[in-house]
């Protein structure tokens, strides 16, 4: 995550990288009433969280820091990182709450700094980073129906 935070965004990278899209604040607005009514004003306070945060500057983040998209050496060195099609320019913590999602919080406790665990949480927990991070990245929701009901199963097995 470090080595992330620290990429030089230069015009090139820029260049090919695009901010979250616009519209997600609207599009969570829009989903919360689509969602049970006992998880409605959580979600809702959630966000809030979530959108008063202070902004920080952009930078690399790759979306996706989990499963076999990380690699390490048999010494435990990072040899490789795949799968950028979910990178953005934005706040590194999205990809720390990732990290957190796959590996644990405590691992993410562990590794990075107070500040980016509370902007992590503040990321994951409104309707969990892995639901969030695609569409902040563009990618379209093909089903909204399919996208609450993960959504919903998410919230019922961390909540």
């Amino acid at each position: 995550m470090t080595a992330l935070r620290e990429v030089e965004i230069s015009p090139a990278l820029e260049a090919v990288l695009h901010r979250p899209r616009s519209d997600w604040e609207e599009v969570l607005h829009d989903v919360v009433p689509r969602l049970p009514a006992k998880w409605q004003d959580d979600v809702r306070q959630r966000l809030d969280t979530l959108l008063a945060l202070e902004d920080v500057p952009a930078r690399l983040v790759h979306g996706d820091l989990g499963g076999t998209n990380v690699h390490f050496s048999a010494d435990g060195k990072l040899t490789g990182v795949l799968d950028w099609d979910l990178a953005i320019l934005a706040d590194p913590a999205i990809d720390a709450a990732l990290v957190a999602t796959w590996h644990g919080w405590d691992v993410l406790r562990a590794a990075a700094d107070e500040e980016t665990c509370r902007r992590a949480r503040a990321w994951n927990d409104p309707i969990g980073v892995e639901h969030l991070h695609p569409l902040l990245a563009g990618k379209p929701l093909t089903s909204i129906d399919g996208f609450i009901r993960a959504v919903v199963t998410w919230l019922e097995t961390h909540r």
